[in-house]
């Protein structure tokens, strides 16, 4: 059994590393290689100063698009900040997460509650066209990243398609902390847990929930508009509520299948359901189809969105990233996530889900005291 956390996932960095030969004053051998050849004879003639290093970005950049993999991403070491400080749940920003999107350039993937783009009116599936002006077509995802985020206290101008409506909003950056897990006792002895995302912690925060109100008669966990994360968070957070068994699996190419087991000792037995929504995604369902495939939640909503790939990151020698899709999740049933997404047990739409959710704990509550 592989084991995976924080620790694992920065010790299991590739490390890659592009050669470029060294000849003449542009510091490229012409005779290296098609690529490197090319790059020469472009920067030894464009009028207009072509850099190698842009040249580079864009030749890795393009080799990424041909692949046709929609999760591939580069980020260059300007961008290293962002992917840093997101990673542990502190930025400067909007409060928006961004990703790429079907239509070609970036959208929103979900906004962050109480952020100064959830108050302007900034909408899941907005589509980003400019950023002050500035267009973002062609830009990649790292790049687009780059361009949003700014100085503390400014303002942008976030220019957007919704649904084929251009719209104009402000939204001012602030320092951003978020909030991954927020709780609450919704009803007596049932606790509602929603989950932002998935960073560093989450898990240790549900775990601390758990631990701090009594829920003997049921639990909530509201993965709405999670737009994923730490594929290892997720695992652990599975862990809380199941002893032992499969919870997830991948396999790459030429190597043998990675399976997540659970091993805990005092799972939480209370009852257990779970919301999704077509914004779920990721690690969140992962989430929801282990605690589905084992038999351990009612899963309550809509079909998730069907993000189930496995990205590596790839260190390449000037401290840049590749990330790159090596294979994709399955549940603990052997069911693909990816492009299929976790069919809720129990269909719902946001305005009935609660009661729902509700009504499904207290018939589980009942079942098991028939049982006990």
């Amino acid at each position: 059994m592989r084991e995976f956390g924080l620790r694992q996932f920065f010790a299991g960095l590739l490390s890659l590393t592009l050669v470029f030969g060294i000849g003449y004053s542009l510091g490229i051998n012409r005779g290296s290689g098609p690529v490197d050849q090319a790059i020469a004879e472009i920067v030894a003639v464009d009028p207009e100063g072509a850099s190698i290093e842009s040249l580079r970005q864009a030749a890795i950049e393009g080799a990424l698009r041909a692949t046709g993999d929609e999760w591939s991403n580069y980020f260059p070491q300007s961008t290293m900040e962002i992917f840093n400080q997101r990673l542990f749940n502190e930025y400067s920003g909007l409060g928006i997460w961004l990703r790429k999107s079907s239509l070609g350039g970036v959208e929103v993937g979900a906004v962050q509650e109480g952020s100064s783009a959830e108050k302007v009116g900034v909408k899941t599936d907005d589509r980003l066209l400019a950023v002050n002006e500035s267009s973002l077509e062609g830009l990649t995802l790292p790049a687009a990243l780059a361009i949003v985020r700014g100085a503390v206290g400014s303002t942008v101008d976030l220019r957007v398609d919704r649904k084929g409506k251009e719209m104009l909003l402000s939204v001012a950056r602030t320092t951003l902390g978020v909030e991954n897990v927020t709780a609450s006792e919704i009803a007596k002895d049932v606790l509602y847990i929603e989950v932002a995302s998935f960073n560093v912690g989450t898990a240790s925060q549900v775990l601390e929930q758990l631990g701090k109100t009594s829920h003997k008669k049921g639990v909530i966990i509201d993965l709405r508009g999670n737009p994923g994360g730490q594929i290892a968070e997720a695992v652990k957070t599975a862990e809380l509520f199941i002893s032992e068994g499969v919870l997830l699996s991948y396999q790459k190419v030429n190597s043998d299948p990675v399976v997540f087991r659970a091993s805990r000792k005092n799972p939480d037995k209370a009852p257990l359901v779970v919301l999704i929504d077509r914004e779920t995604a990721s690690a969140a369902e992962i989430l929801a189809g282990a605690l589905q495939d084992r038999n351990r939640a009612v899963v309550i909503g809509e079909r998730s969105q069907g993000k189930g790939t496995v990205q590596e990151f790839i260190t390449l020698n000037d401290g840049s990233k590749l990330e790159l899709t090596v294979a994709k999740y399955r549940t603990p049933s052997g069911r693909v996530i990816d492009g299929v997404g976790i069919e809720p047990d129990l269909a719902a739409t946001d305005e009935e889900i609660a009661k729902r959710a509700l009504q499904v704990l207290s018939g589980l509550a009942s079942l098991r005291g028939q049982s006990s």
